[in-house]
Formats: structure tokens, sequence, C-alpha cells
């Protein structure tokens, strides 16, 4: 008779935790309200020579769009020429170092990271301005990401000593295209292994990796999302900043005026509106002490829609675990299978959404059995009672 008792009991808890299931996959992420722009600083007024690099003006932005979007064309009929330099398997991953053949020139040095199991996997491009580390999360959720070098990042000639990113000439121009081009070759790569879905790819960037994904959203119309992290209106838009210039804006001006005309038309600023309709993730800290708030500000507002934007009580780096955990969530329903209620989550998976409704099925019909059952022996309880059963008259 206690085994009524028992299957009720069951019966509840199967029902609590469906319901903790439920409230788990709706969680909220953890943010901070964005910084507030109360008055422009008095460096950016109107006789500030420097003033018109805080604005967004749709008409220019147009304008340099419409003549330039033809730099970052090549041709996606061209081998790539993938050669591997070096393989190994770290924490149950492929980590696979190649070159490529880069339209502009010279090789493109990235790595693979490869999940285990079959695929097709999602995938998603990365440049590589943090450590490797990062984007080996994303390949643990199912992800095959590919991480790009940045041209200043590559091996330089013999006896030319290690550089920074910028060299405030006409070479930072042609740099900045080349990144694109070889970013969109980075898609090309993906989409032609078979073990990636075409159909669910995506772009991640963070700092510098987030800037430039502004400008790879405006002219690349393949990829399925975009997550640009701590990132600005691009290079000009970055050490212009009040917090980075160093000196006066009309003695940077005099200064650096050739190289802000060269790269000013390339700006990241002026193509990230075009990024529909793929929805872009921008996350930022709000104590970031290289990417200037009101810059990041004027980055998202540009941007075409729909868009999303998270603030964190962080630095520039390192940044708070939430950052990934968040956008690895957000990119799930672009490059995923969806939202999952029992599965864990982030799971990029194609298969994932398939075996999570039929756990949920499964755990819905025990549920239900489990009560059947319980009512079923409480029934059989009460007719097998004592004071239920009916003795016949002699």
């Amino acid at each position: 008779m206690e085994t009524g008792k028992y299957l009720i009991t069951w019966g509840k808890l199967a029902s609590i935790l469906l319901t903790a299931l439920f409230l788990t996959g709706c969680e909220a992420s953890s943010q901070v309200a964005p910084p507030t722009i109360e008055a422009p600083p008095s460096s950016d007024s109107e006789d500030n020579p420097l003033a018109y690099l805080r604005l967004a003006d749709p008409a220019a932005s147009q304008a340099f769009f419409e003549s330039n979007r033809h730099l970052f064309d090549y041709d996606k009929s061209a081998p790539l020429d993938i050669e591997e330099v070096s393989r190994r398997v770290e924490d149950g991953l492929t980590i696979v170092e190649i070159t490529y053949a880069s339209p502009k020139g010279g090789r493109v040095p990235a790595a693979l990271i490869i999940p285990g199991g079959g695929g097709p996997f999602a995938g998603l491009v990365m440049q590589r301005s943090m450590e490797l580390e990062f984007g080996m999360q994303y390949a643990h959720y199912g992800a095959l990401v590919i991480y790009v070098d940045a041209p200043s990042f590559r091996p330089q000639p013999e006896g030319a000593g290690q550089r920074g990113i910028l060299t405030y000439t006409e070479q930072d121009r042609e740099e900045q295209i080349q990144l694109i081009i070889d970013l969109r070759r980075a898609i090309d790569l993906l989409m032609a292994r078979p073990d990636v879905d075409p159909d669910r790819i995506a772009y991640l960037g963070v700092s510098y990796g987030g800037a430039m994904g502004g400008l790879l959203a405006g002219v690349e119309d393949r990829l399925q999302a975009y997550v640009l992290i701590v990132g600005d209106g691009g290079l000009v838009t970055h050490v212009t900043n009040p917090q980075l210039r160093g000196m006066p804006p009309a003695e940077f001006h005099e200064t650096y005026s050739d190289w802000i005309n060269t790269m000013w038309p390339l700006e990241p600023i002026h193509y990230v509106s075009r990024s529909s309709p793929a929805p872009i993730l921008f996350q930022n800290a709000t104590r970031d002490q290289y990417t200037y708030f009101q810059d990041a500000i004027i980055y998202q507002e540009t941007a075409g829609e729909p868009k999303q934007v998270i603030w964190y009580d962080s630095t520039h780096w390192p940044l708070p675990d939430e950052v990934v955990s968040d956008n690895a969530k957000w990119l799930q329903q672009y490059i995923g299978p969806g939202e999952l209620y029992l599965l864990p989550s982030p799971n990029y998976l194609g298969s994932a959404m398939l075996l999570d409704r039929l756990l949920l099925a499964a755990l819905f019909l025990s549920v239900v059995l489990l009560i059947f059952a319980a009512w079923h022996f409480r029934r059989r309880r009460r007719r097998l009672s004592p004071g239920s059963i009916n003795i016949p008259e002699m």
C-alpha cells in the first residue's frame, strides 16, 4: 500500500525538476546599466579639429560605403591553398595550425580548433587578438573555430623586429583592407569543409577584433550573427579618444592629419549600419580604460537591427566569465539548435534540439505515468479497504 505514496512523491519531484529546468533556461545574464552620456567633454567642442570623429554622420557614412565597398572584393574562386603547419590534441580538441593564401599577397597564419566527434559543426570566425584558450571554450560547445592573425601580428621580415598594430602610414590602410578580405577567406575556408554547416557560421571579435567586426558586417552577408566585445568605431576613433590621445586635439590633428584622412573612410563606424539582417551582440565594460565608453555607445547606436547590448562592471581585460557564457547562449539561437531545456547550454550541436525534445517528452510522459499509477494504486487501496467490502446476508 506504500507504493502509491512513493509514486506520488516521485511524481511531485519530477514536476519540480521539470519546472526548475524551464526556469533555468530563462535565467537572465548578469549585466549592469549602461553608462550615461551627460555632456561631451570640453575638448570635443565645435572648434576641435577632431570633433567630427566623435560623431556618426549617416550621409558621410553612406558616401564612404559606396565609394570604398569594392576595396573588399576578391576572387572567391581562387584556391585557398591551405598548408598544415602542425597538429596537436589538447583537452579533447584538435588544434591545427595552418596557413592559407591571401588574395592581397602572402600567407595568412591561422588556427583551427576542431571539436571531438562528428559534424557538421557550427563555425565561428575569430580574429586572434586574444589567447587561443578563449576560442577553445566555443569549440567545447560544438563550434569549429578558426582564429585568423591580423597582418600586423604576422611574422615580419627578418631583422624588422616586433611592431605594433599601427605604423601611422599608408600601410595601415592596406593592412585593414587585407584583414577584412582575409577574414572573408576564412569564411570561405569554413564553408568548404564538409564538417562545417555553411548555414551556421558567426563572427566573434574582442577589442581590435570587436572594432573590425563592424567593418566585416558591412561588407559580408553570409554570416548568421556577430558578437563584438569591448570594441569601438575603429582605429581612428580609438587612438583619438580622450583616454589615449596623449596630446591636445589640435596638435594631434596637425601631426596625424594625413593618416586620419587616409584611414577615416575605412572606419568600421561607417559600415556597421549595413549589418542587417544579421544580428549583433555588443558587450562592453563600464570601466574600460582603452575603449572610450561614449565611442562604444555611438558604435552600438549606429549598428543595424537587430542588435542587443550588454554592459558589465569590468575593465577592458580580463573580462568576467559571464561575457563568454552570455554570448555563447545568445549565439546558440543562431548557430546552435535553438533553446534547450534539459541538455546543458550552450550547445551548438545540430542534434541537440532533437535529443533535448525527446528527453523533455520522456520526462513529461514519466510524470504523467507516475501520476496515473499513483491514482490507480490509491483507487485500488480504497476498494480493498475493510469499510468498502460488502458481506452478503445468510
